[in-house]
Order: structure tokens, then C-alpha cells, then sequence
């Protein structure tokens, strides 16, 4: 996964509407006739960083931790052992509180 900061050429402070007009700059950049690989990629990092919640979500999950959606998905269709399963799900539980402590202390006044 590239990072959407430097895909769209902002700071990771930058506020809403100054990674629109970069997002906006950038689609100027690169037209999709012209790069249409280019343009994806800043449609993803756009789509990703667009707002305040997103960038927070985007940084509690840069591990790519697996959802606890996708792992009841997979023992709901029985591809796991039911022990398997439950262990995962604790896992991804632990690591998400853990990585969402470590995204808020950021944002936490002095």
C-alpha cells in the first residue's frame, strides 16, 4: 500500500481542504486518458484521507489488521476450526485497541 500523503503531495497535519485542492491538483496532474494508473491511485489516496475520520482510520489501520467482520465471515462459511476462529478474533481485538491507543494518544491536548 503506497502512502496516500505523498501520493497526493500533503503533510500529514494538512487539513480537509487543503487535501482536496491537492486531490483537485493532482486529477489536473494526471488525467486518466493520459495515466490512468496515476489516476487511480490518487482517486485511492484521496478516498482514504479525505476527511479527519478516514486519516484516523487510515493510520489505526496501516498494519492491515484483519476485521473481526471478515473473520466471523470466514467461520460463518466453516473454513476455520470453531478454536481457530475464536483466537483470531481475540487477536485482532487485542491488536486493534492497541493500535487505536496509539492513534488517539496522537490527538490528546497536552
Amino acid at each position: 500500500m503506497s502512502n496516500p500523503y505523498q501520493v497526493l503531495g500533503v503533510a500529514r497535519d494538512a487539513t480537509d481542504d487543503e487535501i482536496h485542492q491537492a486531490y483537485l491538483a493532482r486529477l489536473r496532474d494526471y488525467p486518466p486518458e493520459r495515466d490512468a494508473d496515476r489516476f487511480q491511485a490518487v482517486r485511492r489516496a484521496y478516498e482514504q484521507i479525505r476527511t479527519r475520520r478516514l486519516r484516523l482510520q487510515s493510520e489505526l489501520f496501516d498494519t492491515e489488521l484483519p476485521g473481526v467482520d471478515e473473520l466471523l465471515e470466514v467461520a460463518l462459511k466453516g473454513e476455520l476450526g470453531q478454536r481457530a476462529t475464536e483466537e483470531r478474533i481475540q487477536q485482532s481485538i487485542k491488536a486493534s485497541a492497541v493500535a487505536w491507543a496509539a492513534v488517539t494518544s496522537r490527538f490528546r491536548a497536552p
